[in-house]
């Protein structure tokens, strides 16, 4: 018979994992035959006909590149210095005051997530406090990136489900009792799950009372350009805590606002007092990302570095983030007037104020449950829709079902 040995198994202790909500919606929507079927969970940017979408900068660039037939050598630790250097100035701003004094230190990495898994081992390693405080909610994969970082999480309340808008006195009352030197974190711009901002004069207090409490801010930045389509209006609120003396770090993502989600394009970004003390960061960085990647890939580096440094691919670059940008609140603005048509009754204001790829709907768990059996609309249990996935062409459809679950 057989031996011990071959009864034996490494594995028979793993169980079977959760399956991931936003990838288990996709799956479903897949093998629904339904043809007016709809993805509402996925957060990646479609055209008006449903379809990827690859920005013409993008292609253009990859023209560029190919033509300069360049080789395949491992980039730097930190990535390609170009693109860092480029990352960093869209971020803060050309003649921002830490880019002079040479007092960041900003490295490539594997698009957003990479970046903030990079900045959370950093905060694991050299930071006191483990404690990270994410908004109510917050991006689903922040909770795993951290605690798997080591750091421990809380929250602070953000979201007020009675208004589908800003918590802003609760924000304001959590975050004044945070423990000094926690780390704080904020979505710069287009707040995911909830598509809800604060207003500037909120940013301001939010400010305030961070920098009395002496928190450490962490800015997750993954749709700069692509919440209102304007670059600079997207990152104001990290120029403006910069301006106010905040040491921030920063995450930013090309994935949406150039479409290049599978290239991985990232940067991790640190705001340190000086150069020195920059210099000391960015080692400790390098030693970071060794064990782990090695380096970063090239490709959609250089993508990116080529469409922020060519003045007509930028042009044209932000001429189709705009373009992006405003097809989605065209969305927002028809489906709130087919759900007027459709004869609905409740206030729909939070669809057309909400900012970005995302709207908190407000339908509760059963209701999106109706209009996935119903309807054939899929979409995360919280009520989270990309508007990405709406179009001109089911936009009405989309309204018709809301109206019939929410009656």
């Amino acid at each position: 018979g057989l031996g011990l040995y071959e009864l034996y198994s490494w594995w028979g202790g793993v169980q079977m994992g959760p399956p991931d909500p936003i990838l288990g919606v996709s799956e479903a929507y897949k093998r629904d035959t339904n043809p007016k079927k709809m993805n509402l969970g996925v957060g990646a940017y479609r055209d008006d006909q449903g379809k990827p979408f690859v920005l013409s900068c993008v292609r253009k660039a990859e023209a560029v590149i190919t033509a300069k037939q360049m080789d395949k050598e491992y980039l730097a630790i930190g990535g390609l210095g170009e693109f860092t250097k480029s990352c960093a100035q869209l971020a803060l701003g050309n003649d921002n005051e830490v880019l002079k004094s040479g007092r960041n230190i900003t490295v490539q990495t594997i698009s957003g997530t990479g970046s903030l898994r990079i900045g959370a081992n950093f905060l694991s390693r050299f930071h006191g406090p483990r404690d990270v405080y994410l908004p109510k909610p917050s991006w689903g994969n922040h909770t795993p990136i951290f605690r798997d970082a080591g750091m421990q999480l809380k929250a602070y309340r953000y979201y007020d489900p009675s208004t589908c808008g800003f918590d802003f006195k609760g924000a304001l009352d959590d975050i004044s009792k945070i423990p000094e030197q926690s780390v704080i974190m904020l979505h710069a711009c287009a707040h995911n799950p909830t598509g809800v901002d604060p207003r500037p004069e909120q940013w301001k207090e939010i400010s305030d009372i961070v920098k009395k409490r002496n928190l450490l801010v962490f800015f997750d930045m993954a749709y700069q350009g692509f919440a209102s389509g304007d670059i600079d209006r997207d990152a104001w609120a990290v120029r403006y805590f910069i301006e106010q003396g905040h040491n921030i770090l920063l995450s930013q993502s090309f994935a949406k606002n150039m479409g290049l989600y599978g290239e991985r394009v990232g940067g991790f970004t640190v705001v340190c007092n000086d150069a020195e003390e920059a210099k000391r960061v960015e080692s400790q960085l390098k030693i970071l990302i060794r064990p782990i990647y090695s380096n970063p890939p090239m490709n959609g580096a250089r993508i990116a570095a080529t469409i922020l440094n060519t003045p007509d691919l930028r042009s044209l670059w932000l001429e189709e983030v705009h373009g992006m940008a405003n097809r989605i609140i065209k969305m927002r603005e028809e489906l709130v007037a087919g759900l007027k048509k459709e004869g609905s009754t409740h206030n729909w204001q939070h669809v057309t104020d909400q900012i970005g790829m995302f709207c908190f709907t407000g339908l509760k768990p059963e209701q999106v449950e109706r209009l996935t059996k119903e309807f054939s609309v899929y979409m995360t249990k919280d009520g989270r829709i990309s508007m990405a996935g709406v179009t001109s062409g089911n936009v009405g459809y989309l309204a018709n079902g809301i109206h019939a679950v929410t009656k």
